[in-house]
């Protein structure tokens, strides 16, 4: 169990003294939630049963794993992180957090950035080659494999050791957090961090540079032909995963060299540590509304579901189609007595086909 103690010296000199704040930070973690709950479940049953979104079926394929991803990662990091803030201490205890919280959060991080990864180079694949046919089995086996890859996180952090005494809850984020007493860790850590975050996002930067150049070359090749819909919904989420992550990466690199000595609460191991958690959720939350800029099909079924819902909270979905039936036969109606109609079938039969 955590030492009761240390807990609780950790709450007096770390935790948000205001309620204000703390209230805000909440309000902020609800509508994560919110976004992603409802915009990741929109874009699941559309895309799936309502084919809303009209690209490559392999980028379409990656759009539904990573509203998966996302979806699992409201749950299992948003909204303990919700709870914890409105009631201001942990209270899910030790043991989820170490066998549940905690490696989840590692684990869908890692299966999310791989997954844009998969994205933005099956985007850049079929720019390339544009005539090799890629199936719905092998777009779901690619994905399949960046959840597979995205294991080797928790997996190490589970072979290097480490038990239910090891995980605290910090004040500084407000989440559950781990310090393992293995002596490999604290080099186990840094190189993980390199071969799992750091690389895979130079690698998303480096191919969306690549993406938009080759785009170009082909608009430029073909006079405009090229479809911009997918390049830049693909550049957009890259662009926005990228973004989200800075802050973070900047707290890593530079943690070091900002020292807390004697629990001082300092500016760097607080307040800008939850600046930077709080960016890393735009990620989890901005695909449904990047989407909504990009992709026409998506667009047109939005308008459509909130036109049925309008008519149903109305009462009037009934009343309206009939109208709506009576206008359209009065219109054939009228059009089939208009004299230059009789007269252009007569001279153009309308063929039955």
């Amino acid at each position: 169990m955590v030492d009761l103690e240390f807990e609780n010296e950790d709450r007096s000199k770390y935790s948000i003294k205001s309620d204000a704040v703390r209230f805000t930070w909440a309000g902020y973690m609800i509508f994560v939630l919110i976004s992603s709950l409802l915009g990741d479940s929109v874009i699941l049953v559309g895309s799936v049963k309502y084919r809303a979104i009209r690209l490559h079926k392999i980028i379409v394929v990656t759009i539904q794993h990573i509203a998966v991803c996302d979806l699992l990662l409201s749950c299992t990091c948003a909204l303990p992180k919700l709870v914890s803030l409105l009631t201001n201490r942990w209270v899910f205890g030790n043991y989820l957090c170490f066998m549940l919280f905690r490696p989840m959060e590692y684990y869908l991080n890692a299966a999310s950035l791989l997954l844009i990864c998969c994205m933005t180079c099956s985007k850049l694949a079929i720019l390339k080659y544009p005539l090799r046919k890629i199936t719905l089995r092998v777009a779901h086996w690619t994905c399949s494999t960046c959840w597979f890859t995205a294991l080797i996180i928790p997996a190490v952090a589970s072979f290097v050791g480490g038990s239910a005494d090891d995980v605290y809850f910090s004040y500084k984020s407000y989440t559950c957090t781990a310090d393992y007493s293995s002596e490999v860790w604290p080099w186990m850590l840094p190189l993980m961090a390199v071969t799992f975050i750091l690389l895979p996002i130079c690698l998303v930067i480096g191919i969306t540079i690549c993406l938009l150049v080759i785009a170009n070359k082909v608009a430029l090749r073909n006079r405009g032909c090229v479809r911009w819909q997918g390049v830049m919904t693909t550049i957009l989420i890259a662009t926005v995963y990228c973004i989200s992550l800075v802050p973070y990466a900047i707290y890593c690199v530079a943690k070091f060299r900002f020292s807390c000595e004697n629990g001082e609460n300092s500016f760097f191991h607080s307040h800008f540590l939850r600046l930077a958690i709080s960016f890393i959720y735009f990620n989890t939350m901005s695909n449904f509304y990047v989407y909504c800029l990009t992709v026409a099909s998506f667009r047109v079924f939005l308008r459509e579901r909130f036109h049925v819902f309008h008519q149903f909270c109305t009462g009037r979905s009934g009343k309206v189609s009939g109208e709506g039936k009576e206008k359209e036969a009065t219109v054939k109606q009228n059009r089939s007595k208009s004299p230059d109609r009789k007269k252009r079938n007569a001279i153009y039969p309308i063929s039955s086909v």
